[in-house]
């Protein structure tokens, strides 16, 4: 118990002591300057033939010498510095004014300057400090007091209970707002430390945006150039050589001359529909529509098309017993047509693409989920979030395949309008997933 009472003591004194170091140079000089000054200010002008006591005086200027020169000795006295902080505030206030107030009775401003003196104490340190060296302070005091009595210790009681309970309130009420203080600073810390974070997390995604609007800048760059030269090349060649080339020749370089033509197209068609979704002026035409034929055509759209003498199986999962959804079909067609050709792009050869179609419910509501699962080189995991976004592919993708990263922010744009959603995922062995969720019966505006 003793020693817990003394470790709530210590712990108070070192809190006053760091609190108060600010202070000590200034509390140092009024303590030098005041003590031997105020003994002739007193026994000339003030109150002569009074009670003074020069050395205690100087005592007191010593404890402030040791203040102003606190930082050179500081680590001789490092494990001390609390208890003599104390004390020199028990010798200059409670106990020297309490003191000189016993050995002046006759004159009444020492009452008022002994009031002062606890003002000054309370400045310094906590209510239960404020309580605990008040009362050593005069009970030190009326023991080696010269005229000491216990009328004059009723005296002081008489005189000081009330500007002291006041004090201790103060005390008290500088200690809550301190705490208040310390909170509100520590609140503005956490808050610019949170800005700080919020700030350096915006410029890794402004950069991202930045580095990524430039790739696309460099792909389409890059799409469009390619076809243009393509066709043009191969066309003027065509028109040069006419009459040497058989008809074999001509259809093969006009189809080559056609898929440039449409490579091209297709990319000016994403940039003008992400732009209509984006001024939200697109367009759609909802009507019922039969998500097995949907699947099915697409399906023999990416054979004839997108395969290229790659060994890919297609597999497809009806599971659905939905007969029609409300949708706009060419839109669904265009998502499925990007996501299975994706799949196909990143599969390995003698893999396959499984294709399902489920029936689930969506925010309570019947709806129908796509899904397309391929094994192929997957999508890196803090990349799963961002690939949906314009400008925007996977890191395992932009190198070796190309693209401008602007199909899956068109699918998700589509899978919005439609009041659905859109997400992926890795397999746990190889490859990803795509899903997405249509509400059967759409809730138009």
């Amino acid at each position: 118990m003793i020693n817990k009472i003394k470790d709530i003591i210590w712990a108070h004194m070192t809190h006053n002591t760091e609190e108060a170091k600010a202070y000590f140079l200034e509390l140092g000089w009024v303590l030098i300057i005041t003590s031997p000054g105020f003994y002739f200010f007193n026994a000339i002008i003030a109150a002569p033939g009074g009670y003074e006591n020069m050395p205690l005086r100087l005592s007191i200027s010593v404890c402030g010498a040791f203040l102003i020169f606190y930082k050179r000795i500081e680590q001789y006295f490092e494990r001390f510095i609390p208890f003599i902080f104390h004390f020199i505030l028990l010798l200059s206030f409670p106990f020297f004014f309490i003191f000189m107030l016993l050995n002046n009775q006759d004159q009444s401003s020492w009452q008022l300057v002994g009031l002062i003196g606890l003002v000054l104490l309370s400045f310094f340190v906590d209510y239960i400090s404020f309580i605990i060296m008040t009362g050593i302070g005069i009970g030190l005091a009326f023991l080696l007091s010269q005229n000491g009595g216990e009328a004059n210790l009723l005296g002081i009681f008489g005189s000081y209970s009330a500007p002291v309970i006041y004090l201790i309130i103060f005390s008290r009420k500088r200690e809550e707002l301190r705490k208040e203080k310390n909170n509100y600073f520590l609140k503005i810390e956490e808050l610019n430390d949170n800005l700080e974070t919020q700030v350096k997390i915006r410029t890794i995604e402004l950069e991202k945006a930045l580095s990524a609007k430039t790739d696309f800048l460099n792909n389409v760059s890059h799409e469009i150039r390619t076809p243009i030269q393509g066709f043009t090349i191969l066309s003027e060649g065509l028109v040069m050589h006419w009459n040497n080339f058989d008809n074999e020749k001509k259809f093969k370089l006009a189809t080559e001359v056609a898929s440039n033509a449409n490579r091209l197209a297709s990319l000016l068609t994403n940039l003008l529909d992400l732009s209509k979704f984006t001024a939200n002026k697109m367009v759609m035409f909802f009507k019922p529509t039969g998500p097995l034929t949907l699947v099915t055509n697409i399906i023999d759209e990416c054979q004839k098309l997108y395969l290229n003498k790659k060994k890919i199986e297609i597999i497809f999962n009806n599971n659905s017993n939905s007969i029609a959804i409300e949708a706009d079909a060419e839109r669904i067609t265009q998502v499925l047509r990007n996501i299975i050709s994706n799949a196909i792009k990143f599969s390995h050869n003698n893999s396959s693409i499984i294709i399902t179609l489920e029936d689930t419910n969506y925010k309570n509501k019947e709806a129908l989920c796509f899904s397309v699962v391929d094994s192929g080189i997957g999508i890196p995991k803090d990349e799963i979030g961002s690939i949906f976004e314009p400008f925007t592919q996977s890191s395992h993708t932009k190198t070796s395949a190309g693209g401008t990263g602007l199909g899956l922010s068109i699918c998700t744009e589509i899978i919005k309008a439609h009041n659905g959603k859109i997400w992926a995922c890795n397999n746990k062995d190889n490859g990803s997933s795509f899903y997405f969720i249509l509400p059967i019966l759409q809730e138009l505006s």
